[in-house]
């Protein structure tokens, strides 16, 4: 049985807390080794974005344990980060000197920001999904409510990218809830990952 949440939206007041909770679900992913401040900071963006889908899943205590984030017209997304990355800049630096080899994938990163905000991609994208607790029910029921969404806001499809190799788990779970693999991306930093959508005009 999955637990009694609470589902909402975010807000600029839990950008910390969901920076957390990204910690623990992402450990060893790019965004999470850039430390809680670059974390908290994005998502503060992410949140000022008139255009986002983000919800927030709590306990019975109040306690954040999952989010699911997106945005639709996913170009003037990238533009709305390009245009407040001064935000991020200084923990971004933080993180790199903590870490060099990290430099690089900011590079690659900031480059490919660049380039996606310039194209004419308006089609919803799924960002992520985190939950503390995996197995229970939290990310379904994020995921239906953000479907949900999306779907109240008019939009055609949802898309995603998640590694393709190693990662049958989160494969299986976006299969299960209607999506389809539509393709590989492998990205300049060598990372390849499986492109999946759902069209929401079926059913």
């Amino acid at each position: 049985m999955s637990p009694k949440i609470i589902i909402r939206k975010a807000e600029v007041s839990d950008s910390s807390a969901i920076a957390s909770v990204h910690r623990i679900a992402f450990e060893g992913f790019f965004l999470e080794r850039m430390g809680i401040g670059f974390l908290t900071a994005y998502y503060d963006i992410l949140i000022g974005y008139r255009q986002n889908i983000f919800l927030i899943a709590e306990d019975s205590n109040g306690e954040l344990i999952g989010f699911i984030a997106g945005y639709l017209d996913k170009s003037r997304f990238y533009k709305h980060l390009l245009a407040r990355c001064f935000r991020i800049i200084f923990p971004a630096l933080i993180a790199m000197v903590r870490s060099p080899a990290l430099f690089l994938e900011v590079a690659l990163n900031f480059l490919r920001v660049n380039r996606l905000s310039v194209t004419r991609e308006v089609e919803c994208e799924l960002a992520s999904v985190g939950v503390l607790m995996g197995g229970v029910g939290i990310g379904s029921q994020l995921l239906r409510a953000f479907i949900a969404e999306v779907k109240s806001r008019h939009f055609d499809c949802i898309t995603l990218t998640t590694d393709y190799s190693d990662n049958a788990i989160a494969k299986i779970f976006y299969e299960k809830h209607g999506f389809t693999m539509v393709g590989i991306e492998v990205r300049t930093t060598g990372r390849v990952l499986a492109k999946y959508s759902l069209d929401l005009t079926c059913g």
